[in-house]
């Protein structure tokens, strides 16, 4: 096996480890720049870039997930909307101040990124198993329902209406059992803060080196290779929203440490919980296993002779004396460069308005929305709501990515082509938005939830009810009812069925019973319409992230695009830190019956059904045309200036002897260092 000589003498050593070539064995393995022994497979920029898209599939899968089971983790540990927004701004927040550090001191084309980016991946893999530890450290999961009563005979336990109630024994109102479940619901929100903490540095890693890197070395196979990494995510979303959702949450939650012949309870009923933990425990050690093939790749990788770009060896001899040129640099200098690049990127105006718009137009907090929507307004289980959310509104991002990489790939569209192209995307997002707003598909109430009504009235006043017992009763007369007290029921047939009860039908005893569970809901009428429009709104939304991308690191220095993919995803953290909270109080605000957890504010048993849908999708359309707005000031910005510099005619299209330059990010007109997107004075 032939190794690179290992001998110190100064320059000539500094230039073998700046060489992009290799030795080859007659093993097939090789010998790569850094001077480590390689297989040839990983000195193959399509190699590195296949094992990317498994990574962001796994993460992908898993945080899409994640973001399903966030309503169940709301019903199992009793928390609000505002608080889960919380958590997702403890992500948000551990990726704006992870991403721009590690971008800049790990992330230059000089530093070894491929190993860096195995270290985000291990501990995106300990995230996810941090966020499993509840599960496993509290005892299982118990649901309210009627107990404590004579078989056939008058209520005597909480649930049912009597005269003796059983809610209580603690100084607060509570019984040790529930003062122990509040307890729990506290742990597991600061097991799941510190997870999202972990999760946000590991993310800082993957999504400021990866794609910089495959820029870098894919040559003219850039646009393809990015696509496929937009892909990944386009397959991992519906992937753990869906497929992953459906085969979870349809399983109880405590399957394994549980008799289930003692659940009476299925799918359909409210109080369900699924098995939210699965995906954690089983991706934590996928995603470290598959870092490991990262480690092996070098710093720099060989590129095709029919991929290479013109000026890319110009760039390479550059890099290798910034490489000589750092070595020994003071991390006071570090700093300062850090510094200064960052106010680079801050004055020029195409990435700023870029990374703004882009945010605004990705909808806010639709991952607790959507599967909210899909069980409340329109009737379907857990399980079902996160399949139909991931293959309509999450699977669009898959196909979309691709053929968009493909037609970039084959029209070579430049920063004006790529700019008209986001306005058009933005402006279907904003249509769809309206009219999902316009439709009129509502669930049902629960009976005293409406306005004017009351939960408390003549029928049930004497049956000293608690808001703490939440178990759901269809009454015979077609309505529901927060629990079989609420609907006046004092007797029980068998553990699912309830009569006596005096809130339903009151002129008619003998018809007078109620059903566990929710009444069935009829299928919204206008429910096809919905899902077209929803599908075009996702494929919309979907596909601005890469030309997005695209033309953001086509505007920046070369040896800066790790850095501005970072700055643009810190940018986004700014914004979704607010935003998150923001969105989980908004949802909040149109809860209309919180259920109660020893006196303090559990999860929402009942929304007002029609504001819920407006309010949300009113400040998704809000959001889409402030940046419908941002996107035609870059656009603006990005003729003038190749109309300046002699590149786009009269009606604003690229000439065909620049398009290739514009395409291979070689456009003195995209870069940075000619400061084409400062203002002129």
């Amino acid at each position: 096996m032939v190794f690179a000589n290992g001998t110190n003498e100064g320059k000539h050593k500094e230039d073998r480890e700046a060489e992009t070539t290799t030795a080859v064995t007659d093993k097939g393995s090789e010998v790569a720049s850094d001077g480590h022994a390689r297989f040839w497979m990983f000195n193959d920029i399509r190699v590195f870039s296949a094992l990317v898209f498994i990574i962001t599939v796994v993460h992908a899968s898993v945080l899409s997930f994640t973001s399903g089971i966030l309503y169940t983790l709301e019903k199992r540990y009793g928390l609000t909307a505002e608080q889960l927004g919380i958590l997702q701004s403890v992500n948000s927040i551990t990726v704006m101040c992870t991403m721009p550090f590690v971008a800049h001191f790990f992330g230059k084309p000089t530093d070894h990124r491929p190993r860096w980016l195995g270290v985000g991946v291990i501990v995106l893999g300990i995230a996810y198993l941090v966020n499993v530890l509840p599960q496993f450290v509290f005892p299982p999961y118990e649901y309210d329902k009627v107990g404590n009563y004579s078989s056939g005979g008058p209520a005597t336990g909480s649930g049912l209406c009597g005269t003796s109630p059983t809610i209580g024994g603690g100084d607060d109102g509570c019984d040790e059992a529930e003062q122990d479940a509040s307890a729990e619901s506290q742990k597991a929100y600061t097991f799941f803060a510190v997870g999202n903490a972990l999760s946000g540095i590991g993310y800082g890693f993957l999504g400021s080196l990866c794609l910089s890197y495959i820029d870098d070395f894919a040559g003219r196979q850039a646009a393809l290779l990015l696509g496929l990494s937009d892909a990944a995510w386009g397959l991992g979303l519906p992937l753990g929203f869906g497929v992953l959702g459906l085969a979870c949450l349809s399983q109880y939650v405590d399957f394994n440490r549980v008799d289930m012949a003692e659940i009476d309870i299925d799918e359909s009923d409210p109080r369900w919980v699924g098995a939210w933990w699965l995906v954690g425990l089983v991706g934590g050690p996928l995603i470290i296993l598959l870092s490991v093939p990262l480690f092996f790749f070098p710093k720099r990788l060989p590129i095709d002779e029919n991929d290479r770009v013109k000026g890319d060896e110009e760039s390479e001899s550059e890099q290798r004396e910034k490489s000589n040129s750092s070595k020994g640099t003071s991390l006071l200098h570090s700093v300062k460069d850090f510094l200064l690049m960052t106010l680079d990127l801050i004055r020029n105006p195409v990435f700023v308005l870029l990374s703004f718009a882009y945010i605004l137009t990705n909808p806010i907090a639709f991952s607790l929305f959507m599967p909210k929507y899909f069980q409340k307004d329109l009737g379907f289980t857990t399980s079902m709501s996160n399949l139909i959310v991931g293959i309509m509104w999450l699977f669009p991002h898959f196909p979309t990515a691709i053929i968009l990489g493909l037609l970039l790939k084959k029209f070579k569209a430049g920063s004006v082509g790529l700019t008209k192209l986001i306005i058009g995307l933005t402006l279907t997002i904003l249509i769809t938005n309206i009219l999902i707003i316009i439709i009129p598909c509502e669930g049902p109430y629960l009976r005293g939830t409406r306005e004017g009504e009351k939960m408390v009235v003549g029928c049930n006043s004497g049956c000293d009810c608690d808001l703490g017992h939440y178990q759901p009763v269809c009454g015979s007369d077609g309505m529901d009812y927060y629990s079989p007290c609420y609907a006046g029921c004092s007797s029980y047939i068998s553990d699912k069925n309830f009569t006596d009860c005096l809130c339903i039908n009151p002129d008619d005893p003998a018809n007078a019973f109620a059903q566990d569970g929710l009444c069935p809901i009829p299928l919204c009428k206008y429910f096809i319409a919905f899902l077209v429009i929803l599908l075009v709104f996702s494929a919309a939304n979907s596909g601005l992230s890469l030309p997005v991308t695209m033309v953001t690191i086509r505007c920046v220095e070369k040896g800066q695009k790790s850095f501005a993919l970072a700055v643009k995803q810190v940018i986004a953290s700014l914004f979704r830190i607010p935003g998150n909270i923001l969105s989980g109080t908004l949802i909040d605000y149109t809860c209309v019956l919180w259920r109660e957890d020893c006196g303090n504010k559990g999860a929402c048993a009942q929304y007002d059904n029609r504001l819920y849908r407006v309010a949300m999708m009113s400040l998704s359309a809000a959001m889409s045309t402030v940046s419908l707005f941002m996107f035609f000031i870059v656009l603006y910005l990005v003729v003038r200036r190749h109309k300046r510099q002699g590149r786009v005619d009269g009606h604003g299209k690229q000439d065909s002897s620049t398009r290739d330059d514009i395409q291979l990010q070689k456009v003195e007109a995209c870069s940075y260092d000619n400061q084409s997107f400062r203002p002129t004075e």
